[in-house]
């Protein structure tokens, strides 16, 4: 823990103005992922602006690189019993539903910045702290004080205040509270209490046990009142995605209000990650017998032309249509389809369940090669559900009620298999998904998302909140598509980022696919239909 005193009470005065000038700093040298540069300084020239002569210290705090997405919301706050001169409130908390905005139910901390009273400059100075014993993985020093010789500068005897703000421990989440702190003998024209630590049991809350240190950053003397102005910036040639627009001032003639001529900085905190959200673009089938309808339209595929196949295993066939949902033909009619998967150039993969037989056809449909029986041996299967081929070929077949994944090549040749019956790592319960996404496996089954390398080593195991059942697997670039009955599930390899789709349009989606233009595609099973959203 550091503790910090407040000195004695510099002279009165009126003194110049001290500015802070607060914008952008883009991921370069001075920040890695980008963050917020700090100038603060003197009006020598009493402008009401912090020209570039004028800036005495200058500081980054920059945006940390793992951990959950923690968001600061920052209103004015009028005067009255929080503020008796008005300031800022200032509310913090993890955002635990990952929709870019601080809700009510997420904030954690709630914090009061007020304005001064009277008169006299007060100044902070942040540098970099290296790694040490203040801060084990470094971080920021932040010093204050008041400025008693005036010359624009903390200089060492003006410190009354040090704290530190330091990094978090192998992406660890670091959090912080701030809470108001009374008028006292840890402050005694009262301020702010900071306690910082890590979130070592991933509530999102800092609990007691967790502080690591707590410091006091208290209120000056005196000091002419700064008024700041956040109001919301629409998307445009600010903001391309819209974001928050900050404007800084002096209030002239202490009405409380940041009026247009006080303005004397203005900078933009932008929303770089959109939330994304999909629409329906249109849907078709129904349930029947005849062309364009379905039996169980449980999986679907498309070609390099993005035509979309829908097996229906019911009803006999495997029906393809154009991608504006538009009929075109009966692309096989066998028993017991189960699967299809295209090569880019026009070869394709099929499995049959009344036979437990896999092939592999040319572009004209005929049969190249063929493999499979029933039982449990290798190349034996007892159902199928998804497959999978990697860019080398080699192919990967959901064996379902055998609770295994098998890999061959294109000759029907057996590579491997992995999984047995189980809910252990790399156990199976009824597996029914897989997908390739660089040199992972991605696998479904009813203990949730597993992850191999394509030697079927175990990786890791994934449970995806707010889901409890999970069918076949798309991947497109980075990104990996789950159906998962009555929603689908957007994501990408680490799970950090969850987007939920469509949730309340579908009643049993079953099989998913993406287009070249990221359109998804989903076959629902429920309504016996197929749907293509499209990204507002």
């Amino acid at each position: 823990m550091f503790t910090a005193c407040e000195g004695e009470e510099g002279p009165q005065g009126i003194g110049l103005n001290s500015l802070t000038n607060i914008s952008t700093e883009q991921s370069g040298d001075n920040c890695e992922n980008g963050g917020i540069k700090f100038e603060v300084g003197l009006d020598s020239n009493e402008n009401g602006i912090l020209d570039e002569t004028e800036v005495s210290a200058t500081q980054y705090i920059c945006n940390g690189i793992n951990g959950s997405n923690s968001l600061t919301k920052i209103t004015n706050e009028p005067a009255g019993t929080n503020c008796e001169n008005g300031g800022l409130k200032i509310d913090s908390g993890l955002d635990t539903n990952a929709n870019g905005t601080l809700d009510e139910t997420e904030i954690s901390a709630t914090a009061y910045i007020c304005n001064g009273i009277n008169g006299n400059n007060s100044l902070t100075k942040i540098t970099s702290e290296p790694a040490g014993i203040n801060c084990t993985s470094g971080g920021l020093k932040v010093d204050s004080g008041i400025d008693i010789n005036n010359n624009g500068i903390l200089d060492e005897v003006e410190v009354s205040t040090t704290a530190y703000i330091c990094n978090g421990l192998d992406g660890s989440n670091s959090l912080t509270k701030i809470s108001n702190e009374p008028v006292g003998s840890n402050c005694e024209n009262g301020g702010l209490k900071i306690e910082s630590g890590l979130d070592t049991n991933a509530n999102g809350i800092l609990d007691e046990a967790e502080i690591n240190a707590t410091n006091f950053i208290c209120n000056g003397n005196n000091g002419n009142n700064s008024i700041t102005r956040i109001t919301d910036e629409p998307a445009g040639t600010n903001c391309e995605n819209g974001g928050i627009k900050i404007e800084f001032g002096i209030d002239l003639n202490n009405n409380n209000i940041l009026d247009s001529e006080e303005i004397t900085s203005t900078t933009f905190d932008c929303n770089t990650n959109p939330t994304e959200s999909y629409q329906i673009l249109y849907s078709f089938g129904s349930e029947g017998t005849q062309d364009g309808e379905f039996l169980s339209n449980e999986h679907i595929s498309i070609d390099s032309s993005d035509n979309i196949y829908v097996v229906d295993t019911n009803g006999g066939k495997i029906e393809r249509f154009n991608n504006d949902g538009t009929f075109l033909n009966r692309f096989q009619t066998i028993n017991s389809p189960r699967n299809i998967h295209f090569f880019n150039d026009g070869r394709f993969i099929l499995t049959k369940s009344a036979e437990n037989i896999i092939s592999v056809s040319d572009q004209n449909g005929a049969i190249l090669n063929e493999w499979g029986s029933s039982g449990n041996g290798n190349s034996q299967f007892g159902f199928f559900r998804q497959i999978a081929v990697d860019t080398d070929e080699f192919i990967y077949v959901v064996d379902h009620n055998n609770h295994r994944i098998q890999k061959f090549d294109t000759q029907g040749n057996f590579i491997t298999k992995w999984g047995q019956n189980g809910s252990g790592d790399g156990d199976f319960d009824f597996p029914w998904g897989i997908a390739v996404l660089g040199e992972n496996i991605i696998t479904s089954d009813n203990n949730g998302i597993q992850i191999f390398n394509k030697s079927g080593d175990f990786i890791k195991k994934v449970m995806i909140p707010n889901v409890n059942i999970y069918y076949d697997i798309a991947t497109k670039d980075e990104n990996i598509f789950i159906a998962c009955g009555n929603v689908v599930v957007k994501t990408t390899i680490d799970f950090d980022n969850i987007l939920y789709i469509g949730d309340g349009d579908f009643s049993g989606v079953t099989g998913i696919a993406v287009d070249s233009n990221d359109n998804i595609i989903v076959s629902d099973l429920g309504q016996r239909i197929v749907t293509v959203l499209g990204k507002n």
